[in-house]
C-alpha cells in the first residue's frame, strides 16, 4: 500500500519526535508499505524517510517547482515528482496514494489534513485517514473537532473515516483493515 505521511519538516523538532519518526519509518517498511511524502530530508518526515529507506521501504517525494536544487530535498527518493506549486503537489501526493498517516505537524500538515477532510469525508470512496496522536499532540485538534460536531458545524461522520491512534502498532493494524 501507498501511505502518504503528514508531518513536520521543522529541523529543532524535539528529540523524542525525531526518534519516533524513525520508528515509524521503519516499520511503515517492515509492513511492506510504499511511503509518499513531501520529499523533505529535515524535521520529523526526515526521520520517517531515513527510517523507511533504512528498512528497503520505496520512498516517493513530491516537491514543489524550484526544490530539486536546493538542501531541501531527500536525495534517496526512489522517486520524485516535482510538481507546479504546492497545491499541485498536495494533488500529486494524493493521486500516488491509498491512505494518509498525518504525525505531529504545524501549520502545512494543519493544510494538508483540512484538504483531505474537504475532499474525503462527503466521499462515497474515501481513503484512509489516520491521525497518530503521539503524546497527546493532537488533543486540541480533536477537541476542536469534537465541538464543532456539538454545534453541528461538521457531521459525526468525521469519526467513521479518520481514525485516531495513540499506538503506532494499531495504525498498520488499522491500515491492513
Amino acid at each position: 500500500m501507498k501511505v502518504c505521511v503528514f508531518g513536520s519538516l521543522t529541523e529543532n523538532v524535539d528529540e523524542k519526535f525525531l526518534k519516533m519518526g524513525e520508528k515509524f519509518g521503519k516499520a511503515l517498511a517492515q509492513h511492506g508499505h510504499t511511503m509518499v511524502y513531501g520529499g523533505g530530508k529535515s524535521g520529523l518526515l526526515g526521520m520517517v524517510a531515513a527510517g523507511a529507506k533504512q528498512e528497503g521501504a520505496s520512498v516517493i517525494g513530491v516537491i514543489p517547482e524550484g526544490f530539486k536544487k536546493s538542501s531541501y530535498v531527500f536525495e534517496e527518493c526512489n522517486k520524485l515528482y516535482e510538481e507546479k506549486d504546492m497545491a499541485g503537489r498536495k494533488r500529486k501526493m494524493d493521486e500516488l496514494s491509498d491512505a494518509f498517516v498525518v504525525l505531529p505537524g504545524g501549520m502545512g500538515t494543519l493544510d494538508e489534513f483540512s484538504d483531505l477532510c474537504s475532499k474525503y469525508l462527503k466521499s462515497e470512496k474515501p481513503k484512509k485517514m489516520i491521525i497518530y496522536n503521539y503524546q497527546h499532540y493532537f488533543d486540541g485538534l480533536l477537541s476542536f473537532l469534537h465541538r464543532a460536531e456539538n454545534f453541528h458545524m461538521i457531521d459525526r461522520e468525521w469519526k467513521e473515516k479518520v481514525k485516531i491512534s495513540e499506538d503506532m502498532q494499531m495504525i498498520f493494524m488499522d491500515l491492513m483493515n
